[in-house]
C-alpha cells in the first residue's frame, strides 16, 4: 500500500502511509488511531518485525485492527 516506485532511484521505496489518505477518501467517520510499526519493504521483514506487530496488537485497547503489510512475503 506504501510501496512506490521512485524513478530517479529505477525502484520501490517505501513512501508515507497511505491508510489515513485512503479512510478520508472513503469518508470514514469513524475514529481511526494510526500506529506505523515498521517502515520497510516486505522482503525485509524479520521475524522480530512481525513479533513487534503482534505485541501491538495485544496492547490495543481497540476492539478492530487492520494491519496493512506487503504481499511479498505472506506465506
Amino acid at each position: 500500500m506504501d510501496k512506490t516506485y521512485c524513478g530517479k532511484a529505477s525502484d520501490f521505496i517505501v513512501g508515507n502511509p497511505m491508510s489515513s489518505p485512503i479512510f478520508e477518501h472513503a469518508h470514514v467517520t469513524s475514529p481511526v488511531r494510526s500506529v506505523e510499526i515498521c517502515r520497510k519493504d516486505s522482503l525485509a521483514l524479520t521475524d522480530e518485525d512481525r513479533e513487534s506487530c503482534r505485541l501491538e496488537c495485544e496492547r490495543s485497547t481497540e476492539t478492530k485492527i487492520i494491519i496493512t503489510h506487503g504481499t511479498d512475503t505472506m506465506w
